[in-house]
């Protein structure tokens, strides 16, 4: 019987660590890979809305109209390169 338990005990150690590296593993999949797309999408978003604000609502003709917006850092967009 002591054996079983044991073994038991072992066993629920086992599959709490994988639950653990399973979770830390999410996490930080989800911080290296999401994170960056979704703020990068929302700073864009802030330099598109920004730049109709200050153009009669016209649509910006291309990223380089949005470089004013980054260079003076009225966007979210912080760590990136304009390029990237």
């Amino acid at each position: 019987m002591q054996v079983f338990r044991a073994g038991v005990k072992v066993f629920s150690f086992a599959v709490a660590s994988s639950f653990v590296l399973y979770i830390a593993r999410f996490v930080y999949l989800q911080y290296e890979y999401e994170m960056d797309d979704e703020f990068a999408q929302w700073g864009a978003a802030d330099m598109v809305t920004l730049y109709m604000d200050n153009h009669n609502g016209e649509w910006p003709r291309s990223w380089d109209d949005l470089r004013e917006f980054y260079d003076d850092g009225r966007s979210r967009i912080g760590g990136w390169s304009f390029e990237k």
